[in-house]
């Protein structure tokens, strides 16, 4: 029994060598690809600016069209409940 007792213990000494390793390897992975990361953040921003002032743009242009769609299927709707 005392066997199977050192069996689990050096199981969870194994296991978390293992997740502290992970974890390290992670936190340096993180930490040297910080550069790169930071460098692609400054070169897409302007790509996200402009995907942003695109679609403020297309709101800008579809919104009174829905609208007005929107008007005049009201009216077309009211002739013909009118008309029946």
């Amino acid at each position: 029994m005392l066997e199977l007792l050192a069996l689990c213990l050096l199981v969870a000494l194994v296991w978390v060598a293992f997740t502290a390793g992970l974890l390290l390897l992670k936190v340096v992975l993180w930490l040297a690809l910080l550069p790169v990361r930071l460098l692609f953040a400054i070169l897409f921003l302007p790509l996200l600016l402009l995907k942003v002032a695109l679609g403020i743009v297309c709101a800008l242009v579809v919104l009174p069209l829905a609208g007005l769609a929107l008007v005049i299927g009201a009216c077309v709707a009211a002739i013909a409940l009118l008309a029946a």
